[in-house]
């Protein structure tokens, strides 16, 4: 069955691709979106056909790590790109060394995406 956005899910993908957009409204739209879709049981594989068979050709890219905001008190929210390299590498080697394992799990997600950053 092709996927068909429902009137909500349009008006979120306009706002979401709306070059005048604000961060945050992109952030809350794109999640709306994708919870809405997600609610409704599309599929990603779904969503690629829709979007290929109306003509679009779909690229993977890398992700932006410099996007990836930091958990740590210091640089809190801040995005990796306005953090000072040597900050960024000093972290990740004080998560990959630390003593607690739950640590280590909760950021190792995060000590990744900062080395594939700083590899760039």
């Amino acid at each position: 069955m092709p996927v068909e956005l429902t009137s909500i899910e349009r008006k979120l993908l306009h706002l979401i691709l709306d070059g005048s957009a604000a961060p945050g409204e992109i952030s809350t739209g794109a999640s709306k979106l994708v919870t809405s879709l997600r609610n409704r049981g599309v599929t990603a594989d779904e969503l690629e056909f829709a979007l290929t068979s109306r003509g679009m050709v779909l690229k993977h890219t890398r992700p932006d790590y410099g996007l990836i905001p930091c958990p740590f008190k210091k640089h809190k929210g801040e995005l990796a790109r306005d953090i000072e390299p040597s900050y960024l590498r000093y972290m990740v080697s004080y998560i990959r060394e630390h003593d607690d394992p739950d640590f280590r799990r909760k950021f190792s997600g995060w000590a990744d995406d900062m080395e594939q950053f700083l590899a760039q």
